[in-house]
């Protein structure tokens, strides 16, 4: 897979616990990363204040999924709701095959009532998906676009992607289980990301829908710009996305996100893993297709190990490396693996995001881990419908 995240230093092929800070990405380092990379505009490019009969329902998605709604949300319910007044969260299904699921369900029943935190964590939540990421369109194949919550891990500081439970997400992400757990960039809001699916689409229908897609968008102010803040329209969003990232990103993980971290006085925060990514894959696979459980428990002897090292770390504050471990067994798939197989990780998976994210400063994401890994499925959960 290809990760956004930083380049780790190669590594011997044993497992063994690394504790120099040498090898860390120091934080003067990523300073002088984020001043040499572009940026990209990000979530909050709608100022309009959101019309008051919303409100209700936004906060319901907030305590439900956790999730901090941008006010494009609404103004995209809003679209659908020209184009299909009887059904707007199916208004895509004809052209694009996509419907509008999760927080877009709530806006539409109009949810005001309290709602029971974290009530939705696992409505449409796909067996790789990261806490970071909220489900807004669903499609065939189990192929979904999500806000990925972007800055998280950092305390006060990533399919919408949010890399804290309180920040507002900043990029769309999407993803297809068949491909593991890989997540793609696609825009940085969702009205960008539909136009750029609707761009590819050689139709006269989808033509339409894009004409009146950027005539809604005129009309309400809303920015389609796919590239960053003063680049030319020649480069991709994706490529941009990933340069920032990768300058905020102490290393990679296997869902091509990367690990931001906000390290203390002292490095502390994130040390390396002792495996390179092939390697910690090559170790993963190996344990999923064991033929037996004897050779499965002998191969999980080395993933456990990594595991040890990792609680170690988190001891002496180095939660990072929890993060990164966990995560990366979160995503493993290759296409020759069933899911059923990796299914032998869901324990060590709960355990390292949930402590790591708990030290991170983000007990919503820990929370959202533990309801997955205890119910983690191929075909998930759709809303509650008797939730109004």
């Amino acid at each position: 897979m290809n990760s956004v995240g930083a380049t780790r230093n190669s590594s011997p092929s044993s497992v063994m616990p690394d504790t120099h800070s040498a090898r860390r990405k120091r934080k003067s380092d990523v300073a002088a990363d984020n001043r040499a990379k572009p940026k990209v505009p990000h979530m909050d490019a709608i100022t309009e204040p959101v019309p008051s009969s919303f409100l209700p329902s936004l906060m319901a998605i907030k305590q439900g999924f956790y999730l901090d709604s941008p006010n494009e949300l609404v103004k995209f319910y809003q679209f659908c709701t020209t184009l299909d007044a009887k059904d707007p969260l199916g208004a895509l299904m004809d052209i694009l095959q996509l419907r509008l699921v999760g927080p877009f369900e709530v806006l539409h029943l109009g949810i005001s009532s309290s709602v029971e935190p974290g009530r939705y964590v696992l409505c449409h939540r796909y067996f790789h998906d990261p806490p970071e990421l909220v489900t807004l369109l669903t499609g065939p194949n189990n192929l979904h676009y999500g806000y990925f919550r972007y800055k998280h891990y950092l305390h006060t500081y990533l399919t919408l992607c949010r890399d804290t439970p309180t920040e507002k997400p900043a990029v769309v992400v999407k993803t297809e289980p068949s491909n593991g757990g890989e997540l793609n960039l696609v825009a940085p809001t969702l009205f960008a990301a539909v136009k750029s699916v609707l761009s590819k689409k050689p139709t006269a229908s989808a033509e339409v829908l894009l004409k009146k897609l950027c005539n809604f968008a005129k009309q309400n102010n809303i920015i389609l710009d796919e590239t960053g803040r003063g680049m030319t329209h020649s480069t991709p969003y994706a490529f941009l996305e990933k340069s920032e990232r990768r300058a905020r990103c102490v290393c990679p993980t296997l869902n091509g996100m990367g690990l931001v971290v906000k390290l203390r006085e002292g490095d502390i925060g994130y040390r390396p893993l002792s495996v390179t990514d092939s390697k910690l894959s090559a170790l993963l696979k190996a344990v999923a297709t064991a033929q037996t459980e004897e050779s499965q428990l002998a191969k999980l002897e080395a993933v456990d190990q990594l595991i040890t090292y990792a609680q170690f770390a988190c001891d002496e504050g180095d939660y990072g490396q929890s993060l990164e471990l966990g995560l990366s067994l979160l995503a493993f798939r290759t296409k020759d693996i069933k899911p059923n197989q990796v299914t032998v990780f869901n324990s060590r998976i709960k355990h390292l995001l949930s402590v790591g994210y708990e030290l991170a400063g983000c007990p919503e994401f820990s929370h959202v881990v533990r309801e997955h890994m205890n119910d983690r499925r191929v075909d998930p959960i759709g809303m509650p419908w008797n939730s109004k």
